[in-house]
């Protein structure tokens, strides 16, 4: 990129050749605007990890039958939001009542839950010429 007399821009001119025809390419760049798209890519980025943490809270909170029913809405949850990665996935298992009745357990009644406990973490984030790349 080439700056130009106005020094808020740059430019990159580039020539080409297509179906015998000659082309002239001109790009312009404003650092303003660069700045203003960072800043409103990094709003983004914030927001969407606010609402993909709200979701996983949601998910959480939510009682499973056993822990492969929470393995699988995990694994359901990472391909619904497929930038996020969990640095640590925990599943506990929590005594109760399934019928919500007061007081100790018969022998018989079920009475196993299991909850789900992880921690997000953004995939990473590649900036090529101050555009961005997720992978």
């Amino acid at each position: 990129m080439e700056t130009c007399s106005y020094e808020r821009y740059s430019f990159y001119v580039s020539k080409s050749d297509y179906g015998e025809v000659d082309q002239l390419w001109v790009v312009f760049c404003s650092k303003e605007i660069k700045k203003r798209e960072e800043k409103t890519f990094d709003e983004k980025i914030h927001k969407d990890l606010e609402a993909a943490e709200k979701s996983l809270k949601k998910l959480s909170n939510h009682e499973f039958a056993c822990e492969a029913d929470a393995r699988i809405a995990a694994k359901q949850w990472l391909n619904d939001n497929e930038f996020y990665e969990f640095t640590r996935l925990e599943i506990k298992n929590k005594s109760r009542r399934l019928n919500n009745n007061k007081g100790r357990p018969r022998k018989d009644e079920e009475v196993l839950t299991s909850y789900l406990e992880a921690v997000l973490k953004f995939k990473s984030i590649l900036q090529l010429d101050n555009k961005y790349v997720l992978c």
